[in-house]
């Protein structure tokens, strides 16, 4: 059984991206500038509507100041 679900990963994603950015104490209009992205991309991604491209998750990890892999704690079906 494939432990990976696309909806629950692209959710979970979202909200370690959003959880990560509110830590550094960031707005999201803050935040989307600083990865390069349109705010309204950044609030799609955060809220699990958006299957983002893997540059633009490098782009996310690279403004948070941590590695790829502290975005996708957690995002196995079963956790």
């Amino acid at each position: 059984m494939n432990p990976y679900d696309g909806e629950i990963v692209i959710k979970r994603l979202g909200e370690n991206i959003q959880a990560l950015r509110k830590q550094q104490g960031l707005t999201q209009a803050q935040f989307a500038f600083e990865c390069g992205i349109p705010r309204s991309l950044l609030q799609r991604i955060e809220n699990g509507k958006d299957n983002t491209t893997v540059k633009t998750v490098l782009s996310i990890a690279n403004a948070l100041n941590v590695e790829i892999e502290k975005l996708f704690e957690n995002v196995k079906e079963n956790n």
